[in-house]
């Protein structure tokens, strides 16, 4: 599956919600959802001892462009763990200004006039 891109100036909810294998909700606890890599993107909520079986998340951009990836975990009544991840590119938002920069400034070259035959005069 391709990452989720998410603008570099943008947030986003991402609806978690755990099934079993009949793909009924089923309630797990100790759910938690991380982030790998902080410096990319942050994550809001997720974490409840109770049992649920769903729950959301805010995906904030920070800044930099790149990479991370969220996993939920949650732990069903016999102790096994149920995990899911999502990657997530940030990329760049859309353009809101522009840098114009000059190069070093250069002499004009100087090009030689054409040389035009003389024409000899008709008799």
């Amino acid at each position: 599956m391709a990452a989720f891109l998410l603008p570099d100036n943008q947030q986003v909810a991402v609806a978690i919600a755990f099934t079993d294998a009949a793909g009924n909700p089923a309630p797990v606890s100790n759910l938690t959802a991380v982030i790998d890599n902080t410096a990319i993107a942050t994550v809001a909520g997720g974490a409840e001892a109770s049992p649920v079986a769903s729950a959301s998340v805010i995906i904030t951009a920070v800044g930099p462009l790149g990479s991370a990836t969220l996993t939920v975990t949650g732990s069903n009544a016999d102790g096994s763990v149920v995990t899911g991840t999502l990657a997530i590119d940030v990329v760049a938002g859309d353009a809101v200004s522009i840098v114009l920069t000059p190069g070093t400034p250069s002499a004009i070259p100087v090009v030689a006039p054409p040389v035009v035959a003389p024409v000899a005069p008709t008799v």
